[in-house]
């Protein structure tokens, strides 16, 4: 009787450490699989979800094939399942919708513009996938948009250029100028440089006036 008293303690302490390790290891990846969402990899503590469902966050459990886990939040889905995707916190079909950057949702009317959607249909575009601009008062150059009223494009570099929209071009793509009073001609080395004038020839010298000399009259 005294060696079943010591028994039954020693066995319930081998079951207690056994049930530990098969809760630990119920939402870890097998040797080779990649961890589905919402499951935990290898070595961290799984509090075990109930049968059929797997762990999203504490508290949260999800069916796979109708729901998904995103950002620790249960969704459900909508669309067949190969073609949901977690959008931040949402559940978004990819057939009709783009998650832009992983941060905001798209619809088939909008496109993404860096982690921001905006209307194709709003005369607005976006520069370099990191700033919207409006293409009718504003331009994208370089990656950077600036006004088109005040600097032109020239070789993706922005110069400035005051005057009237449309009046002025770019002179090598280092300069600007206006063709109704200047020119873009060439200059030393191969360069080339803006001059005042309608022409890049040089204005001839004009020869010397040639002077009669004045006889003296005499005096009175």
């Amino acid at each position: 009787m005294a060696f079943g008293n010591m028994l039954l303690p020693l066995c319930v302490t081998m079951l207690a450490f056994f049930a530990s390790r098969i809760e630990r290891t119920a939402g870890q990846a097998m040797p080779g699989q990649r961890p589905y969402p919402g499951q935990y990899n290898p070595g961290q503590y799984n509090p075990g979800a109930p049968p059929g469902m797997r762990y999203c966050s504490p508290g949260e459990f999800y069916y796979p094939g109708t729901q998904m886990c995103c950002m620790g939040e249960v969704r459900p889905i909508i669309s067949p399942p190969q073609f949901a995707q977690c959008c931040e916190n949402e559940v978004i079909d990819n057939r009709t919708e783009k998650c832009c950057m992983g941060h905001e949702r798209a619809h088939a009317w909008q496109g993404c513009c860096g982690p921001d959607a905006f209307d194709l249909h709003n005369n607005e575009a976006c520069c370099n996938n990191r700033q919207l601009y409006e293409p009718h008062q504003e331009m994208c150059c370089g990656g950077v948009v600036y006004h088109s009223y005040s600097h032109l494009c020239c070789n993706n570099r922005a110069i400035p250029a005051w005057g009237a929209p449309g009046t002025m071009q770019c002179c090598a793509g280092t300069a600007v100028y206006n063709p109704q009073t200047q020119s873009c001609c060439p200059g030393a080395g191969g360069s080339m440089t803006v001059k005042q004038g309608s022409s890049c020839s040089p204005t001839p010298a004009r020869p010397p006036v040639a002077t009669r000399p004045v006889a003296a009259r005499p005096a009175p």
